[in-house]
């Protein structure tokens, strides 16, 4: 068995049927989620929040347990800027996280947190590529999570840490890799 994958020919030898979808069991299922940020300033200020928040199906189920496992973030700039991530479980409505605007988060939004988030993707995590791109991943981040009841999405929003000045509306993509139930 490899690691982080269900077992599915014990659990077929446990009394369930071949076609289970081990609902329940985070782990049987995965899915990666392509993310294009729209950055609407090429210059932006510490703290400003870039492309605003973001809305990602990743649960197979409404209310479906979720793990964060990676995520990567393609720079097609090469600017290789720190980002802190914030992931949430239901869409922060108190907080502030506006493209191209200081983020804040409001005291009552703290709760809808995904456990482990928000992440730092620090300068010295990126990789130089061939093209003047860069690339950060993040591996091993095991944030796990149920999304809202009535729900299959998670609400994310990147905030700079430092001033990146892009050209191009264009320039950052994340990928996020989720086990699922």
């Amino acid at each position: 068995m490899k690691q982080g994958l269900v077992d599915q020919t014990g659990a077929a030898a446990g009394g369930l049927p071949a076609s289970e979808n081990y609902i329940g069991h985070v782990g049987g299922q995965g899915t990666t989620v392509t993310l294009e940020l729209t950055n609407t300033l090429p210059a932006y200020v510490a703290l400003d929040c870039v492309g605003g928040i973001q809305s990602l199906t990743v649960a197979r189920v409404n209310g479906g347990h979720c793990i964060l496992q990676a995520m990567t973030l393609l720079d097609r700039e090469g600017e290789s800027e720190a980002y802190d991530v914030y992931m949430f479980t239901a869409s922060p409505t108190s907080s502030t996280f506006t493209d191209a605007n200081p983020a804040v988060l409001h005291q009552d939004d703290r709760d809808l947190c995904v456990p482990g988030t928000p992440f730092r993707i620090f300068a010295g995590d990126y990789l130089a590529l061939v093209g003047a791109e860069s690339q950060a991943a993040k591996r091993n981040i095991g944030a796990a999570f149920e999304t809202a009841s009535g729900s299959q999405l998670v609400y994310v929003a990147f905030v700079c840490v430092d001033t990146p000045d892009y050209a191009n509306t264009d320039a950052l993509v994340a990928q996020f890799d989720f086990l699922q139930d």
